[in-house]
């Protein structure tokens, strides 16, 4: 967990935790958005387009495979038993209310994940 030096007066976490956690999570963010250009680059080469769709067609088809996931890791994992995404637990951080509770899920109920 984090030392005395790493927290500001109001008990906090400083700012360097923080970008840490952040680079860490962008590493995740990355990684998943490399498997879809993986995926679809090729099938993009090989004449597979998505065409078709239309702009606001292939617009939801980006969103469904790039923001919807990478929303519910956010949420997911701050919300869930551990308190914090994988980047936040390699930085040492946990998402917690000013009573040292987790985030609260529909009301009072914690996270069922």
């Amino acid at each position: 967990m984090l030392n005395e030096r790493e927290r500001t007066r109001g008990g906090r976490t400083a700012l360097r935790p923080r970008l840490v956690a952040a680079g860490w999570d962008y590493l995740v963010i990355a990684a998943w958005l490399t498997v879809l250009a993986g995926v679809f680059v090729p099938l993009s080469r090989a004449g597979a387009g998505f065409g078709g769709l239309g702009a606001l067609g292939t617009d939801l088809l980006i969103t469904a495979l790039s923001v919807l996931p990478l929303g519910a890791y956010l949420v997911i994992g701050e919300a869930g038993r551990r308190q914090a995404t994988w980047g936040k637990r390699r930085a040492g951080l946990v998402v917690a209310l000013d009573g040292g509770g987790g985030p609260a899920w529909r009301g009072s109920q914690r996270a069922p994940w």
